[in-house]
């Protein structure tokens, strides 16, 4: 059984790392996988109790949870920000007195009263409460979780100067007093985690503005009455009018009327596209023009406006290979940090520095070295890259496909529907049995009348314009990669490429100069046979994408071997790989052997398979990486780790750039956040203040700390400013 969480109040990848290894703590078959950046977890246990224990254990250690499988709550939490709002201006106010009390430091004079040291400790005490979920939580993560967090190093080296001005007021040491360090300290931590958390909600945004575009009501039609319901209580099957303007709630197909629908924001689509009866409309696009009745069909988490959230959804809280480095630093980091503050302190102590000095330095490298930065690095790279491709039509449903495609040499392309538009149309109809055409095209259709293959929908579509009677078809039989056999009236047919007419040992003499000819001009040429006799032939074409020759030259360039597979015979093939400049043609293979295919291009090195159709579901799988065009089947999209919901081939190119992007800022953030610990935690020990004198504060530390996180996240949000 699995849930997605939303867990609110983890400051940094300790946090998360504590609730993983408290859930796997319960035992075999519980789980938890924690997205620091998105604040989510999908928690996994055998039945609904063990999901109820892990709740326990992660709201017993400070945080607060939701379940939120599925709605739309999920990624905003502005309730949360309100709240860490508040929190901060109430934190401001009270440390006004104290950031004034440190005027005097630097020669202004301030009213007398500011200095009072019980007027300091009452500010920081009423501070120290409202700040209290850091002393809370850093408790929690070390005795329930059995881990340290950065509240664990915040609620110490705050608790440390607190506590030990209180032991100072009560012993009369009225001059090592540190109530304005404790407040400082927790007034800059917050202002640095509002940031934070403004700036990471700024990177999920892509997935707010995708659930804005779904309407939340419909009109219906009811017993011939128009009645508005929410969306929610729709079922399957209602008609729903939809009027000039009006945003398309769900997906289904048109049953009366006539209109143009702006899909820009689902296909990428820039004109309206017409809609007449019988075509599809998909939710969250808006009615152009006229008004028009649909039948709704797909409701809910079925919709492709939610299955593009739940995949964008997925893919940000997904982690990516080399985050497993920060995870595992992250996870020894702030015991060593609290090490190292001890041993510094001892030998400070030792050097024969006093004990208030000492505790400064505790203090300081304790606050300087939060992990947030190092658990921020990469996923907050991934969301914002993850949600820049959503907004252009580019669904990452895995992070590890950012790195994988860092190692491809080889783009394979599927040639009908992926290179080409699948617009198939009938060119030419010859008939070698002395009859008339329509008499081949009765045939053709009447077969293909029972397949949904892009060429039967052609030529039924042919049928259609030439008002053409169907037949029945009995003992129908499908010969995958070859074609289909059935009887028509007890005369047995077929239609099929040669390969099916030479399985049946059928003669194709009479028909093999119009074959060539009809290859010659780039034509797949379909024979038709009846009672062991070839009888027919139809050539048909499809229109090569308009971006695919640009994009394939554009993968050139980047150096990649480029390959294209296809089921068509290879004159046809060579034809349309000519015109857009690939060289590599594997012509004539049969859907079973494509995956076999891309096994021994993987000896060459790593492989992507852009593909749109189920013959390409096992290829793409088989692939490093699979790249789903989005107007192919479900199937298809499913096995693809990549989606194009515009199905344009020059997206292919705007997903490997994205991937450059996004992975380069990855290892940016990772960069900074270890050179800023590796400089900092030394600096803090005091390592130049024997030679230049030089010792950063505890609230200095606290605001490089702050900005270190919010730097990290601001170079992150940096890719929306990257052209595609």
């Amino acid at each position: 059984m699995k849930h997605t969480l939303k867990i609110s109040g983890m400051h940094c990848t300790s946090c998360a790392l504590g609730i993983e290894k408290s859930a796997a703590n319960l035992g075999k078959g519980f789980s938890a996988k924690v997205n620091f950046a998105s604040e989510t977890a999908l928690i996994e246990a055998p039945d609904m109790e063990g999901i109820e224990k892990i709740i326990n254990i992660i709201n017993q250690s400070g945080y607060k949870t939701e379940i939120i499988d599925g709605h739309s709550g999920a990624h905003e939490h502005s309730g949360n920000l309100d709240s860490m709002k508040k929190e901060l201006i109430i934190t401001l106010a009270l440390s006004a007195p104290l950031l004034l009390s440190m005027l005097p430091m630097i020669g202004i004079q301030i009213p007398g009263f500011l200095m009072n040291h019980y007027l300091h400790l009452i500010l920081t005490t009423i501070i120290v409460i409202i700040n209290k979920g850091f002393y809370v939580r850093g408790y929690n993560s070390v005795v329930k979780a059995k881990t340290a967090s950065m509240d664990t190093l915040v609620a110490l080296g705050t608790g440390a100067a607190y506590f030990f001005s209180i032991i100072n007021i009560i012993i009369g040491q009225l001059n090592e007093l540190y109530f304005e360090t404790a407040g400082l300290l927790l007034l800059f931590i917050s202002i640095g985690e509002y940031l934070e958390a403004l700036a990471k909600r700024k990177a999920g945004n892509a997935i707010k503005k995708l659930m804005e575009l779904s309407p939340k009501e419909a009109l219906i039609i009811k017993n011939k009455i128009e009645i508005k319901v929410n969306i929610k209580d729709l079922v399957k099957g209602d008609i729903i009018i939809v009027k000039p303007g009006q945003k398309i709630p769900v997906d289904g197909i048109v049953t009366k009327g006539v209109s143009s629908v702006d899909e820009s924001m689902i296909t990428g689509e820039s004109m309206p596209v017409d809609k007449t009866i019988g075509s599809e409309v998909i939710g969250g696009t808006i009615n152009a023009a006229g008004t028009f009745y649909f039948k709704a069909l797909k409701l809910g988490n079925e919709t492709l406006l939610n299955q593009i959230i739940k995949m964008v959804g997925e893919a940000q809280a997904s982690k990516a290979p080399i985050q497993k480095l920060a995870d595992k630093i992250s996870s020894i980091f702030v015991p060593a940090v609290i090490i190292i503050a001890v041993i510094s302190a001892i030998i400070w102590l030792i050097a024969g520095e006093s004990i208030y000095f000492s505790l400064k330095i505790f203090i300081t490298i304790l606050v300087i070295s939060c992990p947030c930065a190092l658990g921020l690095a990469t996923p907050t790279a991934i969301m914002v890259g993850t949600g820049k491709g959503a907004e252009h039509g580019i669904l990452i449903k895995d992070a590890s496909a950012l790195e994988k495609i860092r190692d491809a040499k080889i783009i394979v392309f599927d040639k009908t529907g992926t290179l080409t538009k699948n617009k198939i149309k009938v060119n030419e109809i010859k008939y070698y049995n002395g009859g008339l055409i329509s008499e081949i095209l009765v045939i053709a259709a009447s077969l293909e009348n029972k397949s949904e293959h892009p060429i039967a929908k052609a030529i039924l579509r042919k049928a259609d314009e030439e008002k053409i009677l169907i037949k029945e078809v009995d003992d129908f039989k499908n010969f995958e990669g070859r074609g289909i056999r059935g009887k028509i009236k007890e005369k047995e047919c077929m239609i099929g490429n040669a390969s099916l007419m030479k399985l049946h040992n059928i003669n194709t003499k009479i028909l093999e100069k119009d074959l060539k000819i009809m290859q010659m001009k780039g034509d797949t040429a379909i024979i038709i046979a009846c009672n062991k006799k070839a009888i027919g032939l139809i050539g048909l074409s499809d229109e090569i994408k308009d971006d695919a020759e640009s994009a394939i030259k554009a993968l050139k360039k980047k150096n990649y071997e480029i390959y294209m597979i296809t089921g068509d015979n290879l004159k046809s093939a060579k034809s349309v790989a000519d015109k857009i400049g690939i060289a590599n043609v594997l012509a004539e293979i049969l859907p079973k052997e494509k995956a076999n295919i891309i096994k021994e291009l993987q000896k060459l090195g790593g492989v992507i398979m852009v593909g749109d159709g189920v013959n390409d579901a096992v290829a793409l799988t088989q692939a490093d990486i699979g790249i789903a065009i989005g107007s192919g089947t479900d199937v298809a999209m499913e096995a693809g780790q990549i989606v194009l919901v515009k199905s344009k081939v020059g997206d292919v190119v705007k997903a490997l750039k994205l991937s450059n992007f996004t992975l380069e800022k990855i290892k940016q953030n990772l960069f900074w956040a270890f050179i800023y610990n590796i400089l900092g935690i030394p600096l803090a020990a005091g390592v130049l203040y024997p030679f230049f004198g030089i010792l950063i504060t505890p609230i200095r530390a606290a605001l490089a700390m702050s900005l270190s996180s919010v730097s990290v996240v601001v170079n992150s949000l940096l890719t929306n400013y990257k052209k595609l």
